[in-house]
């Protein structure tokens, strides 16, 4: 790439809070690949534990298994290609899908996880970009020169 090193050093912290007996939130973090998500299962529905796990587990497989093509997008916007910013949006769009389709399938096969939902927010860092994804209501934000953007 241009030679520049860019060192990640993330942090994930997440707490049960006061009105739940079981922790419903997920999340993944890999500096190397520079890909972050959190996804918050749904309180008060059925499994949100399981849903925010498999989101989690479906787009870390997703991501993981794109790692050359990554490269490949981020190499291409460095020189200058527009489309590689839009193959790597559609990218992180088609993980986010996919494991929204796999989590509604298994809601569907089984009775004891009918409705279950998550929210979920993804970031993938890539040369001078961030990509975001969501569902639902979390966010992701950024923090630039003291000022916060969502």
């Amino acid at each position: 790439m241009n030679g520049v090193v860019t060192r990640r050093n993330s942090v994930a912290r997440t707490d049960v809070g006061r009105r739940r007996q079981i922790n419903e939130d997920a999340m993944h973090s890999d500096d190397v690949l520079a890909f972050y998500v959190v996804a918050d299962g749904v309180g008060g529905h059925n499994k949100g534990e399981v849903a925010s796990r498999e989101t989690i587990d479906q787009l870390r497989s997703w991501i993981g298994g794109a790692r050359t093509e990554l490269a490949q997008l981020e190499q291409r916007h460095l020189d200058g290609d527009p489309e590689a910013v839009w193959a790597m949006r559609r990218l992180l769009e088609s993980a986010v899908q996919s494991a929204c389709y796999m989590v509604f399938g298994m809601a569907q096969l089984d009775p004891d996880k009918k409705g279950m939902s998550t929210t979920c927010s993804a970031m993938l860092l890539r040369g001078n970009l961030a990509i975001a994804a969501h569902v639902g209501d979390s966010r992701v934000y950024r923090l630039r020169g003291g000022e916060v953007l969502q």
